[in-house]
């Protein structure tokens, strides 16, 4: 058995008045206890919606009821945040706890109120809720992993590694050398590097820092490999 058959058979065993219904705090507390800061659409604003949609006709009546039960699930009863920790199921069917039952009573009341007078008996109106409430885990699902997508994307940037290895290998001085302004803004082309290597030589040798010897093998290095 799929674990949303078993599911709309263990809600309908609940108490459908109109007098049950309209008792029904919306949005659930669930929802404004995850977060304070959700701010629910009206019942006759999210039916309007589905009813002037340019689709409304076109779909039929079983893809409207499914438009109006995630809306009213996102919009109104449930909210995103609550949405993304939950599901709907049968018990044990699922890691992820149910949207609270009340709420999804409360939505089949309202289907039944825009609906009901388009099927032919109760039973093909539930039969047609019960393709909505698949739908409407698999919208569970899709805010849940969007959050996840947002969050890795977040953490992403986050953790990127910053080029700051780069600059300082390119502000180092030479070791020999004073840091010049050129040195910091540009990056040394062969011929000035070859350049720099012999005015470092003559240096060395006006300031007696190496033996004649040793800077003469240098000195000819350097000329073998520019010529």
């Amino acid at each position: 058995k799929a674990s949303t058959d078993d599911y709309i058979k263990f809600i309908r065993q609940r108490d459908l008045s109109d007098e049950a219904m309209e008792k029904i705090k919306i949005p659930v507390a669930e929802a404004l206890s995850i977060d304070p800061n959700f701010r629910p659409h009206s019942e006759q604003q999210i039916i309007q919606q589905i009813q002037q949609s340019k689709k409304y006709d076109a779909n039929g009546v079983s893809e409207a009821m499914v438009q109006l039960c995630k809306k009213l699930a996102e919009k109104r009863v449930f909210g995103p945040k609550l949405m993304a920790d939950t599901t709907v199921a049968a018990p044990n069917h699922s890691t992820y706890q149910n949207l609270p039952e009340n709420g999804i009573l409360y939505i089949f009341w309202v289907c039944k109120k825009v609906f009901g007078h388009r099927f032919k008996s109760e039973e093909d109106l539930w039969n047609q809720f019960r393709e909505a409430m698949k739908k409407l885990a698999a919208r569970c699902r899709r805010v849940r992993h969007a959050r996840k997508a947002r969050s890795n994307a977040t953490n992403h940037i986050t953790l990127l590694p910053s080029n700051d290895h780069h600059t300082n290998a390119i502000m180092t001085p030479h070791p020999f050398t004073p840091m010049s302004t050129s040195t910091q803004t540009s990056t040394p082309t062969p011929t000035s590097s070859m350049a720099s290597l012999v005015s470092m030589t003559n240096g060395n040798l006006e300031n007696g820092n190496k033996q004649n010897g040793e800077v003469k093998v240098d000195v000819e290095i350097v000329k073998s490999e520019s010529g």
